[in-house]
């Protein structure tokens, strides 16, 4: 994945902005990463800047009622890069194979910026592990999340000051 190539601070400038300009931006990435089932299609042309040398919040889960921060405030909008999963639409969930999205969240989670919103991630989004029909990933999945967040824990703690949600008032604790 990405941050093998780079250092794990860094994240697509797409990212970060106003919500109208992330939404915009990161939605056409998640379209071509749901086609073509690999994140790497989606980052041909991105471009990638340290978190920490844009200032702002870091955004992980998104206002789902109440209210919401300065639209036109730039912050890293991280959420966005989990909303892939929600291109999976909930009637097609019997019929698809949830390897894919599966693979795509593990592959995911070894970049910091795709595993912070990870943690905001909805229940309902994850993929339902009886209806994976990979056998090491129906064992595994959740395991290799857990995992993965235990991993960057250490780096989550250096950046907790700034980890907030779209919602006004609401810190990550």
């Amino acid at each position: 994945m990405i941050d093998q190539q780079f250092d794990c601070w860094l994240a697509p400038t797409e990212l970060y902005g106003t919500l109208r300009e992330t939404r915009a931006a990161w939605s056409r990435i998640a379209k071509v990463v749901v086609k073509t089932g690999r994140w790497q299609e989606g980052f041909a042309e991105l471009s990638w800047v340290d978190l920490n040398d844009l200032p702002g919040e870091i955004l992980i889960e998104r206002a789902s009622s109440g209210v919401r921060r300065d639209p036109e405030e730039p912050h890293w909008r991280l959420y966005w890069s989990t909303e892939f999963i929600r291109l999976y639409k909930t009637a097609d969930r019997d019929v698809i194979d949830d390897d894919e999205r599966g693979r795509l969240i593990l592959d995911g989670m070894r970049s910091l910026w795709f595993t912070l919103p990870m943690l905001g991630c909805p229940a309902g989004d994850m993929p339902n592990h009886r209806q994976m029909k990979t056998p090491w990933l129906r064992e595994r999945f959740y395991n290799e999340v857990a995992g993965a967040f235990l991993g960057w824990l250490e780096m989550i703690r250096t950046i907790d000051d700034r980890l907030a949600t779209e919602s006004v008032g609401t810190r990550v604790k």
